[in-house]
């Protein structure tokens, strides 16, 4: 796809994807026009701490 308007994302090493999906789109439509862009995020852990808290096993199947 050549576009000025849009550029080509480079794909990290460690993505273990498909390339193909994270070519850029174009949607058409009736009255208007658009693209579409996928990027990669890798995984992370966020850890919070509930040290005042208490929980029963319906909470935190809520939670998870």
């Amino acid at each position: 796809m050549n576009s000025l308007h849009i550029s080509r994302y480079e794909v990290p090493v460690d993505c273990k994807l498909d390339p193909y999906i994270f070519v850029p789109g174009l949607f058409h439509g009736e009255t208007a026009q658009g693209f579409w862009t996928v990027t990669y995020v890798p995984q992370t852990t966020q850890t919070r701490p509930y040290n005042q808290h208490t929980f029963t096993s319906l909470a935190l199947k809520q939670l998870l």
